[in-house]
């Protein structure tokens, strides 16, 4: 399915498995010598998002039903998600009806409303076009957690190196401190480029009315909202945006 420099994802069908057989292999090569500052971060890295995966339960985050270490290799076996990413969708037919790009967009609500109420909180980090799969009956499921960390208290993360994709970072996530507000800002970045086809500008307040002036002025003014540089200007919480969105589908 995908290659990297960290590994490989695979199609694989369990034949034990009737009922749902295909599942995702994802294999994460260890360095040689495991007992290597390298080594070792890299099994931390595998064993932290193993447990968080393990303790996350929600129906539109892609399950994770088993992993194991054999030799140099480390593996997750993932549930198999029917779909196409949102960045696939949008390279393959343009800019989605803003009335889709709202409902996906409080999908992506609960989504965060989950995780950010989880204890302790998640931090996704990585909320981003090539994560949320578009499954056949339209519902969202996120996937890769290879990013995300347990937020200590619902201040500030301990401070951790910057990850995540240029366009969908928050001037806080550059400088190794992402919170809950970080995943806002993604997922804001993320509603731009659905209704644009564009990425977002990195480190900056974005409109969809000034690429498209027919998009409803209230889902631009949420947008720029979520994209706001200082954190205390954006949403307290994904709960909040969500309810700012519903407004939208209340006037539609």
């Amino acid at each position: 399915l995908a290659a990297g420099g960290q590994g490989v994802t695979y199609l694989v069908e369990n034949e034990e498995d009737k009922d749902n057989p295909l599942k995702v292999l994802k294999e994460v090569i260890l360095p040689l010598a495991a007992s290597s500052r390298s080594g070792e971060r890299a099994m931390i890295a595998f064993e932290r998002e193993c447990k968080l995966l393990e303790r996350i339960d929600h129906p539109r985050i892609a399950r994770l039903e088993e992993h194991f270490i054999e030799d140099t290799r480390a593996y997750m076996v993932l549930e198999y998600v029917r779909g196409a990413s949102i960045d696939k969708l949008v390279r393959t037919n343009g800019p989605l009806p803003e009335e889709q790009v709202v409902e996906l967009a409080l999908q992506m609500c609960d989504i965060l409303e989950h995780l950010h109420s989880a204890t302790p909180p998640v931090v996704h980090r990585d909320f981003t076009p090539q994560n949320l799969l578009v499954q056949d009956d339209g519902t969202l499921k996120l996937i890769d957690f290879g990013v995300a960390l347990e937020q200590t208290d619902h201040a500030k993360l301990e401070k951790s190196v910057m990850v995540g994709k240029q366009s969908y970072m928050p001037l806080e996530q550059i400088r190794g401190m992402a919170s809950s507000r970080s995943d806002l800002y993604a997922m804001a970045g993320t509603l731009f480029y659905m209704l644009t086809g564009k990425e977002p500008e990195a480190l900056t307040e974005v409109s969809v009315q000034e690429l498209d002036s027919s998009i409803d002025s209230n889902l631009d003014r949420i947008i720029k909202k979520c994209t706001a540089q200082l954190e205390n200007e954006r949403y307290e919480s994904a709960r909040d945006l969500k309810v700012a969105l519903e407004k939208i589908g209340a006037v539609k």
